[in-house]
């Protein structure tokens, strides 16, 4: 849809429309390219240590280390489609959103098969405010991974933005169903109060946080 295109404003319309994977990729030129060019001096190994060592950082969340690791990995070459998405995750839980967003788009590209990808491009497009984008992202990781309890959370929080309440508090008793960790938040909903605020100073780690078991 255009609303991809850099800096556009989002649709004023409620209607969902059927996602589509192609179009609803940016122009390669929303994604950074490598600040030097690929070491080719480092070998397989390195590489694989390298996303070893970013893909544990993030699990123990020294989120920075899990930045440089990945980082490191990107800039002598490797294009693993986890490597994009543990520096998306990690920077959604550092609030650098345009940088997950170009990485998640470029984990979308290498592996659509991903949910860890879908679900890090729509959080990231939640707080870069672009909701239709978001929603449809959503719309893709839970169709990619319906147990995950999360992906149902960040679908819910597209709708409530968008209006569409009843929707989001299914997807939000669906999260709670998978995950009791969400059951607070069902309560507090069912009693009125807003399911997402994108005004709101949350991150992604929060919501994950919220659905660890």
């Amino acid at each position: 849809p255009g609303g991809w295109a850099a800096g556009a404003a989002p649709s004023s319309t409620n209607s969902q429309p059927a996602v589509h994977e192609a179009s609803m990729l940016p122009a390669p030129k929303l994604i950074a390219a490598p600040v030097s060019a690929p070491n080719k001096t480092v070998s397989a190994d390195m590489l694989a240590q390298l996303a070893q060592s970013a893909s544990t950082k993030l699990r123990l969340g020294d989120l920075i280390g899990a930045i440089n690791a990945a980082t490191s990995a990107i800039d002598a070459g490797a294009t693993d489609a986890r490597l994009f998405v543990d520096r998306a995750e990690a920077y959604n839980r550092t609030k650098q959103y345009q940088k997950a967003y170009n990485d998640a788009v470029q984990a979308v590209r290498t592996d659509p098969s991903s949910a860890r990808a879908w679900q890090n491009l729509a959080w990231s497009q939640l707080k870069l405010r672009r909701f239709h984008e978001a929603l449809m992202a959503a719309e893709e990781a839970v169709k990619r991974n319906p147990d995950d309890a999360t992906n149902f959370a960040v679908r819910a929080y597209a709708k409530e933005v968008l209006g569409n309440r009843k929707g989001a508090m299914a997807d939000l008793e669906s999260a709670a169903l998978l995950n009791r960790r969400f059951r607070e938040k069902l309560v507090a909903a069912k009693d009125g109060a807003k399911i997402y605020d994108p005004n709101e100073d949350s991150t992604l780690g929060d919501t994950v946080a919220s659905a660890a078991s």
